[in-house]
């Protein structure tokens, strides 16, 4: 039996129960800062003359359940107009079972670009460098999500645009700033390279997951080389006591890390002893995390 607890962690739910749409209304044609729009050349176009990321926002407004809570939790509340109307251009990807609100063109069009970002479900959030090429990064849908919780997720990525990457590195020493370039231009293709993968994988096959849990490993350590590299950066603004503690507590959560990367490569059965184990590691690493993110407060 090759059913694995892989599947838990790869997968997110995608629920499809027909409930009420609560989505913001979006312009159908021209974009605003501060607003959302689904007309996507418009948005470009404003992204390149403001020199703003685009957040493309994948969604079943009407149908798919994790869209509706988080229109509900965050996108639906001041907070986040307030927070991207100055950070982002905000454009919605809309495949509803109601059409009355937008057009079957865009409908059609945003089930093509779907499958171009290889979008895994609904939703899916990518941002995209000013030019409306690049990707930066993407997100999912938050469990307990509120706007506090996913703007400091969208700042996450957003810390890898281009502009606040040579903000950041010219703060580093030479080697440094080198060694953070090389990672991050590393993590973008192996980004690129799992998600070619993961779009024609069949988790049933066991090679085929060996193959991923490989590919995620070598993703897993270059991502850590460029979050020590951040860690190094703050530790240095603290005091030298707090900073040592801010850099023993990140070890400790990469230590965890690879300790649950090195699990899964076992690739272990979904039955009740390794949902166990597989919790356990979730519930050591949530705390490692907020201990990193309170350290790294000052806290």
């Amino acid at each position: 039996m090759i059913a694995s607890i892989r599947n838990i962690a790869l997968a997110l739910a995608i629920c499809c129960l027909p409930l009420a749409a609560t989505a913001n209304e979006a312009m159908l044609k021209g974009a605003e800062l501060g607003k959302w729009t689904q007309d996507l050349d418009a948005a470009k176009a404003l992204a390149a003359k403001e020199k703003l990321p685009l957040f493309l926002h994948f969604t079943g407004s009407d149908w798919c359940t994790y869209c509706i809570q988080m229109d509900k939790a965050v996108f639906s509340k001041p907070g986040w107009i307030e927070y991207a109307k100055d950070k982002l251009v905000l454009v919605e990807l809309d495949v509803p079972q109601d059409t009355s609100h937008t057009t079957q063109e865009y409908v059609e069009r945003n089930q093509r670009l779907m499958r171009e970002f290889r979008a895994p479900g609904f939703p899916t959030y990518i941002i995209l460098e000013s030019d409306g090429k690049t990707e930066i990064g993407r997100l999912g849908a938050m469990p307990d999500a509120s706007v506090a919780a996913f703007t400091s997720n969208v700042d996450q990525v957003l810390k890898h645009s281009d502009k606040q990457v040579a903000a950041f590195i010219e703060k580093l020493p030479a080697e440094q700033g080198k060694a953070y370039r090389e990672a991050l231009t590393q993590m973008r293709t192996l980004n690129d390279e799992l998600q070619a993968f993961e779009s024609g994988a069949d988790l049933r096959d066991e090679k085929q997951i060996a193959k991923l849990t490989e590919m995620q490993g070598k993703l897993m350590k270059v991502n850590q080389t460029i979050r020590r590299i951040e860690t190094q950066e703050k530790a240095r603004a603290l005091p030298e006591e707090a900073g040592k503690a801010l850099l023993d507590a990140f070890e400790k959560l990469a230590a965890a890390e690879q300790a649950f990367h090195e699990w899964l490569t076992t690739i272990p059965e979904a039955n009740e002893e390794n949902q166990k184990i597989y919790s356990k590691h979730q519930k050591d690493l949530a705390e490692l995390r907020d201990q990193v993110n309170r350290l790294s407060s000052g806290g």
